[in-house]
């Protein structure tokens, strides 16, 4: 607020505060970026919105294409720039499908998780047995001949029960046999030639 005086008295008077050139070329300054932003940021959008109408199978017409070329020299884009845009939107849009793929497989294993880990639980309690199982089998294996071996050593010293019948028997009467016969002879031999 600034005081003027009149003839009649001091009056007080509201006026604008004055700004300073300054000021204002720095005013001006913004509202020209502004304006300029906005005027890159059509561009662009028409841009995209170009790329992704070609990308879709849709031709340019005569005043597309002289549009392109304006738009095309103030972003400042090379001649092949709408081929190089559209093939990377192909790109993209792949990258999208397998995202959307990726994404439905990872819903259906997050809702099938507790159950996927059950199943791991229960897999590699089954592969303990298993390996516990092979384990036995070869302790089992290597133990078998020592068994054998030992049993063997017991029956031969007990042949009467477990060796073989007949050679049992043949081996008794050869044995009475002959110690019939020594008997004889030492009979022979102390009574001077005794006969029955």
């Amino acid at each position: 607020m600034m005081v003027k005086r009149k003839d009649s008295g001091a009056v007080a008077v509201a006026e604008a505060p004055r700004r300073s050139p300054g000021d204002i070329a720095q005013a001006v300054a913004e509202e020209q970026l502004r304006q300029r932003r906005d005027a890159v940021r059509r561009d662009v959008v028409a841009w995209r919105a170009l790329v992704t109408a070609v990308a879709d199978g849709h031709e340019p017409d005569g005043q597309a294409l002289a549009d392109i070329g304006d738009l095309s020299a103030r972003l400042r884009a090379p001649a092949d720039s709408v081929a190089v845009g559209v093939a990377a939107l192909e790109v993209d849009r792949g990258f999208e499908q397998q995202l959307s793929a990726v994404s439905a497989r990872l819903r259906d294993l997050k809702a099938r998780e507790p159950q996927l880990r059950k199943d791991l639980d229960e897999a590699r309690q089954r592969l303990k047995a298993l390996e516990s199982e092979v384990a036995d089998f070869y302790r089992v294996h290597s133990t078998a001949p020592d068994i054998q071996r030992s049993r063997s050593e017991n029956r031969a010293k007990a042949p009467l029960l477990f060796a073989d019948e007949d050679t049992v028997v043949e081996q008794l009467l050869r044995a009475d046999e002959g110690m019939g016969k020594r008997t004889m002879d030492a009979l022979s031999k102390t009574t001077g030639g005794w006969t029955p």
